[in-house]
């Protein structure tokens, strides 16, 4: 195909206008919407072109240019616009991305030599400069990270806390408050970060409801919803007096959602996961209002599959939310009401074992398994 625009730009060149400067984009017919056509020849609007062109905008243009890009956006990456120049498919980056393949501009910020992490980082979460991981089961190992310093610290591990994952009674990530971390499921534990000592904390009334849920921290409470068993129950955990709300005081959710993640700005709780209704790349997505204890549904998100495999996790940085899909990250921006380009993850010998945390007010995302974590940061 870009052999055939190319011939067909250069019999425009030679049979039409003598100039050669490239247009401005054009949505010419034969074009798909958001499609740029660009052509390579000036003319009046009195003026004939040749062939199979037409005058439009003062240019000659040829239909089949649009058409060049209009198969798989000519084959530029989709981080990328495709128009058609002198020399054939022109492939430029959209904002935020750049060089040849036109990659979101992550930063190799640094590689970590850790005790055997198995088959990989299972749960993350941070509080302040540091971010925390873990394995899941008997050998788990518990890590933190100083953003600032870069300093590794080995914390005291809980085989409780962070259990096998895909098992019963799995936790949700560890949420950061007030010198503590906190996981939750049936069973809660607290992590003090300074002591480095593990306590439980009050269970959850309704027992294991939720199963590895979404959870995020609101208005001094942790907000739970889903589960791999799909609920649309909601509870909220007060650390400060070691309490769980009421069941059935917090509206449910409008699905019985799983493999859910929640992240939360703005005072409203943003929830993204899969009902049982759900299409693989087809993600129900609403958001909790606790001023009227009230949910607004918002359209399913839908994504092409190479660029999304399931929700990993969510944060709020900036009055944004980033979901992580593993293979790429998407952003939301609650007061455009809209979604931005997907962001390609970043690549490394490992792609299926990583994690993404907001850290120091920066967006980070770590990969890897074994003995070795490479740490990104991403330029926000």
């Amino acid at each position: 195909m870009k052999l055939l625009g190319l011939a067909l730009l250069l019999t425009a060149m030679t049979t039409a206008c003598s100039s050669t400067d490239d247009a401005p984009s054009l949505n010419d017919a034969g074009s798909v919407p958001g499609a740029a056509c660009q052509t390579n020849a000036e003319c009046d609007d009195g003026q004939a072109c040749n062939g199979s062109e037409a005058c439009v905008s003062g240019y000659c243009t040829l239909p089949t240019n649009c058409q060049e890009c209009a198969a798989d956006n000519g084959g530029c990456p989709y981080t990328a616009t495709c128009s058609v120049g002198n020399t054939g498919v022109v492939c430029t980056c959209k904002p935020g991305f750049e060089g040849a393949d036109c990659i979101a501009s992550w930063e190799h910020f640094d590689a970590l030599t850790v005790p055997s992490l198995g088959s990989g980082i299972d749960y993350i979460g941070s509080l302040g400069n540091r971010i925390y991981f873990a394995n899941a089961g008997a050998s788990a190992v518990f890590l933190s990270y100083d953003v600032v310093t870069k300093q590794l610290t080995t914390e005291t591990p809980n085989p409780d806390a962070f259990p096998g994952v895909d098992k019963p009674g799995e936790s949700s990530f560890p949420i950061g408050l007030d010198g503590a971390l906190y996981c939750l499921a049936a069973d809660g534990f607290r992590y003090d970060i300074s002591t480095k000592v593990w306590s439980k904390t009050a269970m959850d009334p309704l027992g294991n409801v939720h199963d590895r849920p979404g959870a995020a921290l609101l208005n001094g409470k942790i907000y739970e919803v889903g589960s791999t068993n799909y609920t649309d129950v909601v509870q909220a955990y007060d650390p400060a007096s070691d309490t769980w709300s009421a069941p059935g005081s917090i509206a449910s959710a409008p699905w019985n959602v799983g493999f859910a993640v929640a992240a939360a700005s703005g005072g409203k709780l943003y929830v993204i996961g899969s009902d049982k209704a759900s299409t693989y790349g087809k993600w129900v997505f609403a958001v909790y209002d606790t001023s009227t204890n009230a949910w607004t549904t918002k359209p399913d998100l839908v994504a092409p599959e190479h660029l999304v495999f399931e929700p990993y996790g969510a944060v709020s940085v900036n009055d944004k939310i980033y979901v992580d899909f593993g293979y790429s990250i998407l952003a939301y921006d609650p007061a455009a009401d809209a979604w931005g380009e997907p962001i390609v993850a970043p690549k490394t010998t490992v792609q299926h074992s990583h994690a993404m945390v907001t850290a120091n007010g920066d967006l980070f995302v770590l990969r890897g398994e074994g003995t070795g974590v490479d740490v990104f940061r991403y330029d926000l």
